[in-house]
């Protein structure tokens, strides 16, 4: 699992009974010759990888980044093959031309600048209030996009196993 890594994630495979092995990230994503080692010593079979905009930190898996780490080997790969053929042969009509709909409306091309634009200002005052709230904070760098953003603090409860109630002092 790449770290850090989203509590939540880590909560749920926690709950799955599963154990957890952490490989660093940097500003390209999860670094393949670290999970590489990881794999090798650990015997670990499955990457959980969030490649585009990854919680917390907002970083994108550079493009040669996933050709090394984003693939399957072994039988798994001829069942996932089979499984994504699968879903692909079976998506339902209506699904279908709704997405077909949309996607060829007028106004799509106009309604996906104006949300990006609507992003990069939202994106613009999260590091701004960053900026102004934890001055001692450092932001290693400005996602792309997304909605995460590695800022280098640590809260409280993240060496809990679960967050704090809402409302709670450690979410202040």
């Amino acid at each position: 699992m790449e770290s850090p890594s989203c509590p939540g994630a880590l909560a749920a495979a926690g709950a799955a009974g599963l154990r957890p092995v952490p490989v660093p990230i940097d500003t390209d994503g999860v670094r393949p010759d670290l999970l590489a080692d990881a794999f090798a010593m650990t015997g670990t079979r499955l990457l959980y990888c969030r490649p585009t905009f990854h919680n917390p930190t907002g970083t994108v898996l550079a493009l040669e980044r996933r050709r090394q780490v984003l693939v399957a080997r072994g039988p798994v790969t001829e069942r996932m093959r089979a499984v994504r053929t699968v879903d692909d042969f079976f998506i339902s009509r209506p699904l279908q031309e709704a997405a077909l709909e949309l996607l060829t409306s007028p106004t799509w091309d106009r309604h996906v600048r104006t949300l990006g634009a609507e992003l990069r200002e939202r994106r613009s005052r999260l590091t701004a209030a960053l900026a102004h709230e934890m001055p001692t904070a450092t932001l290693p760098t400005l996602p792309p996009a997304g909605c995460t953003s590695g800022s280098g603090c640590r809260p409280a409860w993240t060496t809990r196993r679960s967050p704090p109630p809402p409302g709670s002092r450690a979410w202040q």
